[in-house]
This record gives structure tokens, C-alpha cells and sequence, in this order.
């Protein structure tokens, strides 16, 4: 397989692609992201972006399939406690020559990756992350974060309570 040349600033020259339509390209880059994006979660970036693809011109689109990791700082949505996890995102976008609102625009010749990578990152980012799966959170009577010890606590659902319907059915 033929490696795409990548400019210093992320960008793709097509030309390549053109003159080899329906060969793939592979596409391999790291991309610094901004420290916000977006999402509720409070995050942070603990290295670049990294893009591994392939890219193949086919009837006037360049198509990029393969996956982007991004290591990120979460805080935990139950538990408050801070964890690293790797973001995986599997990609499969088409560039387009004309203006559709459904994908990213080819500028002039060249692919910008830039733009690419940051709108994918930034639709994937979770808005409630875990530290794992069975987190148990915090307690809302005593705080205590109850994945790191138990508590005797007892909620009382009075019947004033709009919840004291469920009070059954947890048990």
C-alpha cells in the first residue's frame, strides 16, 4: 500500500489520489487538540489525536476509513474520581467537491485533517463518563464514594417523596 504525503499542517494534496483512483492510501498522523472542545464531562487531552486510515479517491470524493485514539482525562459522572482512558472512534467519511451539510468539503485540492479529526473527537467525547462500568457512586446521604467502601446509610423515601413509588421495587 502507497503512504499519503502529509503536510506539516495536516493537510492532504489529492492530486496523488487522482492520478491513482480506487488505490488506497495509508494516512497515519498525530493531531494536537484544542482542551476544550465540548461535552458536560470535564476532560482533558493527555496527548495528540492519532489518526491511522486509509484514503482512496473514488468519483470525485476522497473516502478516509480507519479509526482515531485519543488518550483522555475523565472525572467521573457517579463518583467524582478521575481516571485516563483511550478513546476509540471508527471512522468512514467521505470529502466531498461540493458544499452537501452530510460531509466534510475538500478545499480546492487538499484534505484537511485538521477540521476532520476535531469534529469527529468532539461528537464522540461521552457527556456521562464512568470509571467503570458498575460504578456505585456516591453516597447522598454520608458522601462517601462507594467503590472505595461501604456505608451503613439508609435512605429514607418518605412518602412525600415522588421517587417512594420505587422504594419496592429496588429492593
Amino acid at each position: 500500500m502507497k503512504h499519503a504525503s502529509i503536510k506539516a499542517d495536516n493537510t492532504l494534496d489529492i492530486k496523488p489520489l487522482i492520478a491513482f483512483a480506487g488505490e488506497s492510501f495509508e494516512v497515519c498522523l498525530e493531531k494536537e487538540l484544542p482542551s476544550n472542545l465540548m461535552g458536560n464531562n470535564p476532560y482533558k487531552f493527555m496527548g495528540p489525536a492519532k489518526l491511522d486510515a486509509t484514503a482512496r479517491y473514488n468519483e470525485g470524493s476522497v473516502e478516509i476509513k480507519g479509526n482515531i485514539i485519543v488518550p483522555i482525562k475523565y472525572v467521573c459522572s457517579k463518583c467524582g474520581a478521575p481516571f485516563e482512558e483511550n478513546l476509540f472512534i471508527d471512522i468512514n467519511e467521505k470529502i466531498v467537491e461540493n458544499d452537501d451539510d452530510e460531509h466534510f468539503m475538500l478545499l480546492g485540492d487538499l484534505v484537511d485533517f485538521n477540521e476532520i479529526i476535531s469534529q469527529i473527537v468532539a461528537l464522540n467525547i461521552p457527556t456521562m463518563a464512568l470509571c467503570r462500568k458498575n460504578c456505585k457512586g456516591i453516597c447522598p446521604v454520608c458522601g462517601k464514594n462507594r467503590n472505595e467502601e461501604d456505608c451503613s446509610c439508609q435512605l429514607n423515601i418518605g412518602a412525600t417523596s415522588p421517587f417512594s413509588y420505587l422504594k419496592d421495587k429496588i429492593k
